[in-house]
């Protein structure tokens, strides 16, 4: 028999001294948390080494649960820490040194561990999950000995491995009895909000397979099928006063059956228009999300249709299994945390971009902002300054719905020959993915995507290709982009870069949200004809970003940008500038009005020609020839200097 993955002889018997240590110490606080931050750390070290996934829960002081919600009492220390763990059960890992920045973080966290080649047999003795266990052997005889887990709220976790046998997740096999194999559950030494912790059961036993009957009463008889899924009858069948519940079973049915997100969204809210009064779309969207966030698709995973995401009223709540749990959409802070030591503030490229951060870069067509990216994660990958600035060494992945294969590979070829990088430099791609970030299925396969390379910097170009079918001026649309973006730089620590294009006013193109939601926005500026580029920052949250210029350098295969020295550090025109002045050179005497500038803008709009008029004239590359006042049109010339 395999065990793998039981655990060794030394890590059950830390796990107990340090229990035994802690209930001797009760009486004095400051060894009890001492002790209790010790053991936490080193047992959730303990599974990972054995390869079994961990992740925090929050911890639970005086019986309250520490995240802050007064109404989280029968989840209180059993759902994850979404401070630490944003996306849930899908951040666990057997890392180690993310596992101790954890727990170094917030030392008395409770351990989730996540079920996958473990599933755990759950026997709740008050939900009369011991009258139906007793039932069991009495019938099929005593379970095999395995790993056995006293819960801190009185009843048994069975663990056993699954050993390349599917284990369906079933919630009520029997009255107060589930089957785990999806999701986690809290680990020993876990707090309970009663005071007593999460134990191994006495006894050296190793890790066991179910037997043959157990296995067929969770999964069903062999041969035995589903019957379909029929939207008509998950719609008549919903109760009144059930409706929230209602709409997660028919969510889960649509996972299970794995229904695209985007039809699910659509079903779930013709589903919801069926109720009196019709529930908030937005509340029944965070459904969909949540499941589809969470849960993998496939026939085998099944929403418990006991747990209630939200509340009649619309409002949600967080009440659940331990294996079943969607994380809180946000979490309450107390002010003691502003005080505490706060990690140093780490960077990507210096004064520019760290982990969790989300840049853009907006541009005109012929601004060579695609070049300078790439230039940038040739730097980035090779820890070399970029433009004068510190890069830190990091796993580098690019995302193109644009270029395309055979002009990116061109372009990324030039660049690490430009800088005579090697062709085993940290940087992945892929190109015309159709990744698009209007729905949670497409941010999770970039989660995904980015976890599986280990990404640290990820440059996407270009934004609207992510957004496809969606209203660029539209906040509604695309906040929840960013949004996305965001959590997915915060969940992997790493730093996304999207590459966007300019309006024909010569701002960024789309809604205000886009710079509201970004930390770093810059404008890059150059002609088709110059090698120059001009960035100007036009928001930057972290660090005081100065404007800065770049040469660049094209040769056969080879290209790569330079910091380009002050006198060589010229003005850009913008778009509307360029107009402005080639129009005026253009008519006679280089002179024209107002209205035949505006009247005759092509490659820009009208408004943008007047003001690019009136900030040329600021400049003094313009001067105003007519003799002004009321009812006199306003004429233009160019300077001596530029004819």
């Amino acid at each position: 028999m395999s065990t793998t993955h039981e655990l060794p002889q030394d890590v059950r018997d830390l796990i107990k001294a340090k229990l035994a240590n802690i209930k001797k110490n009760r009486t004095q606080k400051n060894a009890t948390l001492t002790d209790s931050a010790t053991i936490m750390i080193d047992a959730a070290l303990g599974y990972a080494r054995r390869d079994i996934p961990v992740l925090p829960l929050w911890s639970v002081v005086d019986g309250r649960c520490c995240c802050g919600d007064a109404a989280c009492v029968q989840n209180a220390g059993k759902h994850p820490d979404g401070d630490l763990v944003p996306h849930g059960v899908n951040d666990a890992t057997t890392d180690e040194k993310r596992i101790r920045a954890w727990w170094t973080n917030k030392p008395d966290s409770n351990i989730g561990i996540r079920a996958g080649k473990i599933w755990f047999f759950d026997v709740d003795p008050k939900n009369r999950g011991g009258e139906s266990f007793t039932k069991l052997v009495e019938e099929h005889g005593a379970l095999p000995p395995t790993i056995t887990v006293r819960t801190g709220g009185g009843g048994n976790h069975y663990w056993f491995m699954t050993n390349g046998v599917s284990i369906s997740q079933r919630i009520g096999v029997l009255p107060g009895i589930d089957a785990i194999s999806k999701g986690y559950v809290v680990a020993p030494p876990s707090l309970h909000k009663s005071g007593n912790r999460y134990e191994f059961a006495p006894g050296e036993h190793e890790l066991a397979e179910a037997p043959g009957w157990l296995v067929e009463l969770i999964n069903g008889q062999p041969g035995e099928k589903k019957p379909p899924f029929d939207t008509a009858s998950a719609f008549a069948d919903a109760p009144k006063g059930k409706r929230y519940k209602t709409l997660l079973s028919l969510t889960g049915k649509l996972r299970n059956a794995a229904v695209p997100y985007e039809a699910a969204v659509i079903t779930v809210l013709e589903a919801s228009r069926k109720f009196n009064p019709v529930p908030e779309e937005k509340n029944v969207t965070k459904i969909v999300d949540s499941v589809y966030g969470i849960y993998p698709p496939g026939p085998e995973i099944t929403i418990d249709p006991s747990w209630d995401a939200f509340d009649d009223d619309g409002v949600p709540h967080d009440q659940g299994h331990d294996a079943e749990n969607v994380p809180k959409p946000f979490v309450i802070h107390w002010a003691r945390e502003a005080l505490e030591p706060q990690p140093a503030r780490e960077w990507v490229i210096q004064d520019l971009i760290g982990p969790g951060d989300v840049a853009v870069t907006v541009g005109d067509a012929g601004s060579k902002k695609t070049w300078s990216h790439l230039d940038q994660c040739v730097c980035v990958a090779m820890s070399e300054e970029w433009l004068g600035r510190r890069t830190f060494k990091s796993t580098v992945l690019i995302v193109d719905e644009e270029s395309g294969e055979r002009r990116l590979k061109m372009r990324l070829g030039d660049c690490m020959r430009g800088h005579e990088a090697g062709a085993d430099l940290p940087i992945r791609f892929t190109t015309l993915a159709g990744i698009t970030l209007s729905c949670q299925d497409g941010a999770n396969f970039l989660h995904s995507v980015i976890r599986e390379t280990g990404a640290r910097f990820v440059m996407m170009d270009a934004l609207q290709d992510f957004a496809l079918g969606m209203d660029e001026n539209s906040g509604k649309e695309m906040a929840p982009v960013i949004h996305r973006l965001r959590k997915i730089a915060e969940s992997c620590q790493c730093a996304i870069w999207l590459v966007h294009h300019l309006n024909k006013q010569g701002g960024y193109r789309g809604h205000s949200s886009i710079k509201g939601l970004v930390d770093l926005m810059l404008h890059c500026d150059s002609d088709t004809t110059s090698n120059l580029i001009q960035f100007t920052a036009d928001k930057a949250r972290d660090s005081l970003v100065t404007p800065f210029t770049a040469q660049t350098h094209f040769e056969i295969g080879r290209f790569w940008l330079s910091e380009a020295g002050a006198k060589r550090a010229v003005e850009i025109l913008s778009r509307s500038e360029r107009y402005v002045i080639g129009f005026l050179e253009k008519q006679p005497n280089q002179t024209a009005t107002m209205t035949d500038i505006m009247g005759n803008a092509d490659s820009c709009s009208p408004e943008a020609a007047r003001r690019a008029v009136y900030k040329l004239a600021g400049n003094e590359k313009l001067v105003r020839v007519d003799a002004g006042g009321r009812g006199v049109l306003a004429s233009y010339r160019l300077r001596e200097v530029l004819l």
